[in-house]
């Protein structure tokens, strides 16, 4: 199963750079997209500071910062239609800046059951799964 990571930041360079060392460290095979929903006039000091780390940095355009917080379903919907139709997954990890995470991905989400022949998706512990969690299974837009 291919699977990719993509971490959504919109401030604190710096935390997002540790977080990222660490998103790298524990899933050294698994490549780390970009959200960046942050102003427009940070956009370049934030590219300069993680584009080490990731694939690509996709900054979405024409919207306010508190929209692109506040509406992280379409944002992702963006990055999925501009971006994410041509990259090779089965399952996206969306990941945000301020979560740490300690161990790996994989690890993390391991009771997470991928059915890939008809797109099914069961967990031994549904209840307990997060809206975020569910956009980790599949992006289809």
């Amino acid at each position: 199963m291919k699977r990719i990571i993509l971490f959504r930041f919109h401030k604190h360079p710096l935390i997002c750079k540790n977080r990222l060392k660490i998103l790298k460290k524990l899933n050294p095979k698994i490549p780390i997209y970009g959200l960046y929903g942050g102003d427009k006039k940070d956009f370049k000091k934030y590219e300069q500071i993680l584009n080490k780390y990731l694939v690509n940095i996709y900054q979405i355009k024409g919207k306010s910062s508190f929209w692109k917080w506040k509406n992280s379903d379409f944002a992702i919907g963006k990055w999925y239609r501009e971006i994410g139709k041509s990259v090779t997954f089965d399952m996206v990890y969306i990941i945000e800046w301020d979560l740490l995470l300690l161990s790996s991905v994989n690890n993390i989400y391991r009771n997470i059951v991928w059915q890939k022949g008809n797109r099914n998706i069961a967990s031994k512990y549904t209840y307990s799964i997060s809206l975020m969690t569910f956009y980790k299974f599949h992006l289809r837009f």
